[in-house]
């Protein structure tokens, strides 16, 4: 046992002594780089030397190659243009333009130089990220006969050429899309050798991410040392994952024992997100693990990790500097999760344009951490000051990796790092507070066995005394705790039946009231794309051939049909199809065989006759196209104005659950005219009205009023899309009429209001003047048994999908922050509401 000490010892300093000698011996040298595509490596050694391990060992091809834009060039072409030996300007053809980029680089971040030629140099070329091109870098003076080589990071496909040899293809190189196949996987590759050089010619093509080229520098060496600096790379990954996953685990062990404290739920999920992130970045071990993994979903993956870590350690947070937090956290809880629908319905080349959003997000976050972690510093929170450190440092990596995905900083991903560190800091914090209990507990039984001393002393000496008090203490005692029980089991399980009543209501609502208009914008959205594929096809020949005289009627011909908002049943329609195919076969004296695809258009676009003046003009092949091509304008502008309609739909949802939720709304108040803001509440909804409802306004021309306009506004839209939607199925008749009064009508005061009688009976007589705004519809009845529940929070006769119940709960909301008050009657036919608002 003393001798395997001693031989221990031995070994220890003998290593201790080499180290020593290698930093005293090494001598600073400069590292070849690639310039303009040429490597020299004369000077460079891959074996060790001077006899102490001192070794220049593996070199980073990190450089200027030769780069050639939107050109796929191969090896061999390379190769016969070195051995042509016909005139100059011949051997130039075929080798494109020559730059010179450095790697690693990408693409949409390059401003590149003119290409110098003999007459004249080019202009400057700005790359994009989408695209293709060739890199070429030659190696000189290599002394090693074999050699490794290691890529990683190339986005988003790529061929690899070695001494005009075809090594290996990831992904799929083209110059389309449509051809092109994306990978992301790493290429290890050992080669021979067999001359003083090397050529490599790489092809990268791109249209899957919002980053096309090269991430990272290229290693080259000795095969045992690249591979053992890979193989170190893959340990510290799996490290970092494994004491990421454990960490995690361990903190979800926690919360199953705990399950009133959510803290380690948070972190638990937060630690197993990064340490899945740490397998899907670095090495990309996820790759190894699953070798026939799609692109497309370990893309996703790699996302979703950061838009899910994002909330997840901002609710850890949040419930442990609970008196601390801030409303503004909700910005980085549901901010990334909104995000993540991005990453989940749309395509990687669109998805990973949006990462820049969430790095603001964690940006801001990590700063309101920090002054979170300081507050509770300042307030003395137990381990605050060691949550403060560790936190610090994590943020700080967490910057260094948002720098390094949008190419500022070169440093590497080192945020799981920056992790470790902080989790050790919370296992410290962890223990302080397992002492600190643990302190208090002993404390806690010393106090309490000497109070049960002192106590026995006195329970014995007032026995007798006290024995039948206590007997009736005990049982009344029994009988409290058995009817408090009783009473918090009822209003728990009163509390839950209304909680999940409510929110399964506002659940079913908001989703189809949100589902609608995005399926709205979807379809139209879909239908723009397609037109502007039209447009883009036929508008510039057809423009073309247009006079000035033609452009003029052509405008003409969309003006009308943009402003024609007539609604035709379909038997209307009918009829007047019949009438136009009639009038054109009078005009078109011999046979014409578009005349029923011209009556189609001319239905669609709502053109009102006479037609001859157009065919006269135009002629009919042109008036032809012109109805043709005016569609397309028609439609897209149809697309655009149902957009709108959706996103205002949209718009006064989140409004109303904002309004519910007490969350900041517009509080700025400032004078506007009232009228000019009601008649835009009733042009939103042109769509609806127009054709179908007859409206009668009553009002002057200006109201000036002093209110939080943006919140009013509200008010008019609900109002009116509710009066819209009561007149479906009756006569469509809808009248506003707005008045300045001294006061309030004895007939509007007689209806029944939104205002709590106990608290404000005598409101209306505070002020001298009043304005009254009065909807009146002939929509159906409300019925008599629901008019009292109309203000109420979620209450609705809509169908599921056209309503949740908080447009007239908002509305009362804000009529009553400005002072007023809500009055409505109904009755078969005839639906009354009137807004009383003070004008101070």
């Amino acid at each position: 046992m003393y001798e395997i000490v001693l031989r221990s010892m031995a070994r220890f300093f003998k290593i201790i002594l080499i180290i020593s000698l290698n930093f005293c011996n090494q001598i600073p040298r400069t590292i070849p780089s690639p310039i303009r595509g040429t490597l020299d490596l004369l000077h460079w050694e891959f074996e060790p030397k001077h006899g102490f391990g001192l070794k220049d060992g593996n070199i980073n091809l990190d450089g200027e190659w030769e780069f050639y834009w939107m050109e796929l060039i191969d090896a061999q072409n390379f190769s016969m243009m070195e051995s042509c030996t016909s005139s100059r300007e011949t051997c130039k053809e075929g080798l494109g333009n020559k730059r010179y980029l450095k790697i690693p680089s990408l693409w949409n971040e390059v401003v590149l130089d003119p290409i110098e030629t003999e007459s004249k140099n080019s202009e400057k070329l700005a790359l994009t990220n989408i695209g293709y091109s060739t890199y070429r870098l030659k190696i000189i003076n290599v002394k090693e006969k074999i050699l490794c080589l290691y890529l990683f990071y190339i986005n988003t496909s790529y061929k690899l050429f070695i001494n005009g040899q075809l090594i290996q293809e990831t992904g799929k190189v083209a110059t389309q899309k449509s051809e092109s196949t994306p990978s992301q996987k790493s290429l290890i590759y050992t080669f021979e050798n067999d001359r003083d050089h090397i050529e490599i010619v790489l092809q990268i093509s791109n249209y899957f991410h919002r980053a096309g080229g090269t991430w990272e520098p290229f290693l080259l060496g000795k095969p045992d040392n690249v591979h053992r600096e890979l193989e170190n790379r893959i340990i510290s990954d799996i490290f970092i994952c494994g004491v990421l996953a454990i960490m995690g685990i361990y903190h979800l062990g926690l919360y199953t024992l705990r399950k009133t404290d959510l803290s380690p739920l948070w972190f638990g999920l937060f630690c197993i997100t990064l340490s899945l992130r740490s397998i899907l970045t670095g090495t990309q071990l996820i790759y190894y693990l699953f070798p026939n993994m799609v692109y497309n979903i370990g893309l996703r993956l790699e996302y979703l990790t950061m838009y899910f870590g994002t909330p997840f350690f901002t609710l850890y947070f949040n419930t442990v500097f609970f008196k601390e937090k801030l409303k503004v956290s909700y910005i980085f809880i549901y901010g990334p999760l909104l995000l993540s629908l991005v990453v989940l319905l749309l395509d990687t080349i669109v998805f990973t344009k949006y990462l820049i959003v969430l790095h603001i997000i964690v940006l801001f976050s990590l700063v309101y951490g920090i002054y979170c972690a300081i507050k509770g510093v300042m307030n003395k929170t137990l381990g605050a000051v060691t949550f403060l450190i560790g936190f610090t440092i994590f943020a700080l990596s967490i910057l260094n990796d948002v720098l390094y995905a949008n190419n500022i900083l070169n440093i590497g991903l080192v945020s799981p790092i920056g992790l470790s560190i902080f989790i050790f800091s919370q296992s410290f914090l962890l223990s302080t507070k397992f002492s600190k209990a643990f302190s208090d507990s002993e404390k806690y039984a010393k106090d309490l066995k000497l109070l049960t001393e002192n106590l026995e002393e006195k329970v014995k000496a007032r026995t007798v005394e006290l024995e039948n008090e206590k007997r009736i203490a005990e049982e009344l005692h029994k009988q409290a705790e058995s009817a408090l029980v009783e009473l918090k089991s009822t209003q728990y399980q009163l509390i839950e039946a209304e909680r999940m009543a409510s929110l399964g209501q506002l659940v079913g609502g908001v989703a189809h009231e949100i589902n609608n208009p995005i399926g709205v914008i979807r379809s139209n959205s879909e239908l723009i794309s397609f037109n502007i594929f039209n447009t883009i096809q036929k508008v510039p020949q057809f423009f073309v051939t247009l006079t000035e005289s033609d452009r003029e009627i052509f405008l003409k011909i969309i003006n009308e049909s943009i402003e024609n908002k007539e609604f035709l049943t379909t038997k209307e329609e009918r009829q007047q199809k019949k009438e136009i195919k009639k009038e054109l076969e009078s005009i078109l004296e011999e046979s014409f065989e578009s005349i029923e695809y011209i009556t189609e258009q001319i239905l669609l676009l709502k053109l009102k006759p006479p037609y001859k003046p157009y065919l006269k003009s135009l002629g009919k092949h042109k008036f032809k196209e012109s109805l043709s091509v005016a569609l397309i304008f028609v439609n897209q502008f149809n697309s655009i104005t149902n957009i709108g309609i959706a996103v205002e739909k949209a718009s006064r949802v989140i409004f109303a659950l904002r309004s519910y939720l007490n969350t900041e709304m517009f509080l700025e108040k400032k004078e506007v005219n009232l009228i000019s803001e009601i008649e835009k509440a009733i042009h939103l909804y042109d769509n609806y009205i127009l054709g179908k409802v007859t409206t009668l306004r009553d009002f002057p021309k200006e109201i000036k009023y002093i209110c939080t306009a943006e919140n009013l506004s509200q008010v008019w839209k609900n109002i009116i899309f509710n009066a819209i939607q009561a007149m479906y199925l009756t006569e469509n008749k809808f009248e506003i009429t707005i008045r300045v009064l001294d006061e309030i009508p004895e007939r509007i005061l007689l209806m029944k209001s939104s205002l709590n009688l106990e608290k404000n009976e005598n409101l209306p007589s505070q002020y001298s003047k009043w304005i009254l705004v009065s909807f009146i519809d002939s929509g159906a009845m409300i019925p008599e048994n629901l008019q009292d529940k109309i203000f109420t929070p979620f209450f609705t006769t809509k169908a599921l999908g056209e309503g949740i119940g908080l447009g007239l709960y908002v509305s009362k909301k804000i009529v009553h922050e400005h002072g007023g008050k809500i009055y409505f009657s109904s009755r078969e036919g005839q639906t009354e509401f009137s807004i009383a608002l003070p004008l101070v």
